[in-house]
């Protein structure tokens, strides 16, 4: 499987880059990103947390991939909650 194969998902995660580098000041600034950053914490978190629901759902993925996987969206969905946090009060009330 690669990529190519899932353009939805591809643009999904560009969209998410785009996102954090805008808040983190290094592209310019998105609308709602002071919302969309939490939404999408929220999002990794609910799948690294929520694997065990999940995972009935796609039998052919290997016990090796749900736990990379999770650990993934654990890691990315912990530093998206605490980037969050730390730039809240700079991203101002929208």
């Amino acid at each position: 499987m690669n990529a190519s194969g899932h353009p939805a998902l591809v643009l999904v995660l560009v969209g998410w880059a785009a996102y954090a580098s805008a808040a983190a000041g290094a592209a310019t600034p998105l609308p709602l990103t002071r919302w969309v950053l939490p939404a999408i914490a929220a999002v990794l978190l609910g799948r690294a947390f929520g694997f065990a629901w999940i995972k009935p759902m796609f039998p052919g993925n290997s016990e090796r991939f749900w736990r990379v996987s999770s650990a993934l969206c654990l890691a990315l969905g912990a530093l998206y909650a605490w980037g969050s946090v730390a730039i809240w009060e700079r991203l101002g009330p929208t």
